[in-house]
């Protein structure tokens, strides 16, 4: 009886260790959560078109896939490609600022003239196949800095100054808002799907004057006035916004967040590569952004990049780091501008 007493405590002891080694086997091993850094292959295929001017390319038209305005307020032409051939129409002494339209037959180019320094806006008007002078019931000087065209009979163009104007298809009606400063200016106005409201983007905070602080102002419009919503204050001067159908962002390099209806929360954080301050989509699962790859690939940077909801894909290679803006025309189109230098490209983008 007492060998049984000794004897028992021994196995119990001897099968509990056999138990905890055998679990420390590596042929049960855990696996890690490893990051999947890799990249699609292209999504798109790409057209390159060379414009043999410096950029300043500022808005777009997209009558269909095939024929395509987009602006140069600098030099004060629409580069049309239409069935794959490039055409410029100049329209000075008009200096345009604002080009956009609604379906195939409803567009507006959207100037100023040259000199005239009541700065009287003026308005062109698709007559199905070129803009002309369209009549106003009413307008007056303005001092352009952003249009958002959202319907035929609200177009909207702001002012850095504290206005903003609303453009109806017929007359102009002026609004005001609270501008912080003569610094200040507006960075885009834009739809908020999660609001259901236009809203508008104002950096308070000048980043040319060596701020080391950016403020901006978020307003909205309620039918019937502009009003402050938020506002939001950036420490790290690396992050910038940008806007896509219907939401807004703001980005680090690595880090995008996504503005849910009035405060920002992550929306992913990047590996394989970096955004350059260039960003445009059709919805939150169909991004197009501008980032590089340096220093993998040190001769050739440059690319764009896209999200499908999922992954990211390695766009079209070697589009240039300065000043991009993406178009989503619709969700298996996008077309790409560079302000770069001379030559200045257009990219056209088809989904595979």
């Amino acid at each position: 009886m007492r060998l049984m007493k000794f004897i028992f405590p021994l196995v119990l002891i001897s099968l509990l260790c056999i138990s905890f080694f055998s679990c420390g086997k590596d042929d049960n091993p855990i696996t890690p959560n490893l990051i999947d850094t890799t990249l699609d292959s292209p999504r798109f295929n790409w057209k390159t078109f060379y414009v043999y001017d410096e950029g300043f390319f500022n808005g777009i038209w997209a009558r269909d896939t095939n024929d395509i305005l987009v602006l140069n307020m600098f030099y004060s032409y629409t580069a049309r490609i239409k069935d794959n051939t490039l055409n410029i129409t100049k329209y000075f002494p008009l200096n345009p600022f604002g080009l956009g339209g609604f379906d195939n037959n409803t567009g507006y180019l959207l100037g100023i003239i040259n000199g005239d320094t009541a700065k009287i806006l003026r308005v062109k008007k698709w007559n199905g196949s070129s803009f002309q002078d369209f009549a106003l019931k009413n307008t007056y000087g303005i001092d352009p800095s952003k249009c958002f065209f959202h319907k035929p009979n609200e177009i909207w163009i702001a002012e850095n100054n504290g206005y903003i104007n609303r453009f109806d298809g017929t007359g102009l009606q002026r609004y005001s808002f609270i501008a912080q400063n003569d610094s200040g200016w507006v960075q885009n106005i834009y739809f908020d799907s999660t609001a259901q409201k236009v809203r508008m983007s104002y950096l308070v905070t000048s980043e040319f004057t060596g701020n080391s602080v950016r403020t901006f102002y978020l307003f909205e419009f309620n039918g019937s006035a502009w009003n402050k919503i938020n506002e939001f204050t950036y420490t790290d001067l690396n992050v910038t916004n940008f806007f896509i159908n219907g939401y807004m962002f703001n980005e680090n390099g690595r880090n995008i967040n996504i503005l849910n209806n009035t405060f920002f929360t992550q929306f992913q954080t990047l590996h394989g590569f970096t955004l350059n301050h260039g960003g445009g989509g059709y919805s939150k699962n169909n991004l197009m952004v501008s980032g590089s790859l340096m220093p993998e690939e040190p001769l050739n940077p440059y690319h764009l990049f896209h999200w499908n909801g999922s992954k990211w894909s390695k766009e079209y290679i070697g589009f240039p780091l300065l000043q991009a803006q993406i178009y989503a025309i619709n969700s298996d189109f996008y077309v790409a501008t560079d302000n770069s230098g001379n030559p200045s490209s257009i990219v056209i983008g088809t989904k595979k």
